[in-house]
């Protein structure tokens, strides 16, 4: 479901790293563009989040 919207165009996903996550999340929210955040596990990386941004298509 999620992929299909990504590939839709209809929500962006964006990987970011820890020291940008306050700002990131200070400016989305601000912005009403955050539709969830998931936090998944990486055995590779860690915990990574994801934050995947839902944009209005009146924001467009």
């Amino acid at each position: 479901m999620i992929d299909d919207l990504v590939r839709q165009g209809l929500i962006k996903r964006h990987v970011i790293d820890e020291k940008a996550v306050s700002d990131a999340l200070a400016l989305s929210i601000r912005d009403l563009k955050i539709a969830s955040i998931v936090l998944q596990a990486d055995s590779d990386w860690g915990i990574q989040l994801h934050i995947m941004q839902c944009f209005r298509q009146d924001a467009l």
